[in-house]
């Protein structure tokens, strides 16, 4: 099992590293910007961390250093996607400027080797490799094309395979990983 992390987004995303858990708030109970709580270890109060840039937080996982990345909408209608990291040990959410724009923000896993983020707009998952200290991007490294797709939300990567859960498509496809294609084998039927 290349990836030992439960990566589910608005669900608990538990750190293979840490134990700490991580839950994404699309928005507050007053309908004002979201955040995202973490729960040291799984338990007890959870610490919010929010972005004033990332108003939306939406799907989120954590790598195998212990660092969790973030993806959701900007504070403005329209706004283009926003990325974001809190590293570990870290204390506030930063931006990562991805050089691969994200249309429809999806699920975001970590692979074994990059931090995978999702577009829905075009069921394509775009690997990157984050780099920088002060300031940091995210370098696109590789992309997959899910064929046969309608817009994937959430995705789990597993070895060489890629489970994701097709919102129009009524489905939960699986794909070779990272080579994408045609799914291996689909389960239909759901809502």
């Amino acid at each position: 099992l290349m990836n030992p992390i439960l990566t589910t987004g608005h669900l608990p995303v538990v750190g293979s590293t840490t134990g700490d858990l991580a839950v994404t708030n699309f928005s507050s109970a007053t309908s004002g910007p979201g955040d995202v709580m973490i729960y040291r270890g799984a338990k007890g109060q959870g610490i919010a961390y929010a972005l004033a840039r990332l108003a939306n937080p939406l799907l989120c996982s954590y790598d195998d250093s212990g660092n969790l990345f973030v993806d959701g909408f900007g504070p403005g209608s329209g706004d283009a996607s926003v990325f974001a990291e809190l590293p570990a040990g870290g204390t506030k959410l930063t931006r990562v400027i991805l050089n691969q724009p994200i249309a429809n923000p999806g699920g975001v896993a970590w692979d074994g080797f990059h931090i995978a983020v999702g577009d829905q707009s075009t069921n394509t998952i775009y690997q990157f490799k984050i780099v920088g200290k002060a300031r940091k991007t995210g370098r696109k490294v590789g992309s997959t094309q899910l064929d046969g797709a309608t817009q994937i939300f959430q995705f789990l990567i597993v070895g060489s395979q890629l489970v994701g859960a097709d919102v129009y498509g009524a489905s939960v496809g699986i794909w070779n990983y990272p080579a994408g294609g045609s799914p291996v084998k689909e389960i239909g039927g759901l809502y």
